[in-house]
């Protein structure tokens, strides 16, 4: 909002410049047409500036979540393996626990 109202007042109190002087509709047209091409130029200026500061703020926010997410996955592959583990482990006590019982059979 900050720069569209920016824009407006500059356009409003060029207008109210222009049309205000003491100077011929010909001159006069020939001013508002020399400002037209100003602002249009800063507008254009403005908005490629824009622009680049978001490109620049997509490729941070896209570099952060791709981190993000790398860290999360890591973590994830973490925790897995380490269920994995654990549960080799608590089938291989188990094994053990019913080989020592067969055994005691015979």
């Amino acid at each position: 909002m900050k720069a569209r109202d920016l824009i407006l007042g500059a356009l409003a109190g060029a207008a109210a410049g222009i049309l205000l002087a003491p100077k011929s509709g010909k001159e006069t047209r020939k001013d508002i047409a020399k400002r037209s091409k100003e602002l249009a130029n800063t507008t254009k200026e403005r908005a490629n500036e824009l622009a680049e500061v978001t490109k620049e703020k997509a490729n941070e926010l896209a570099k952060a979540t791709k981190e993000k997410t790398q860290d999360l996955a890591a973590n994830v592959k973490n925790t897995a393996q380490n269920h994995v583990l654990s549960a080799a482990s608590s089938i291989e006590e188990v094994a053990g626990n019913v080989k020592a019982k067969v055994e005691n059979l015979n």
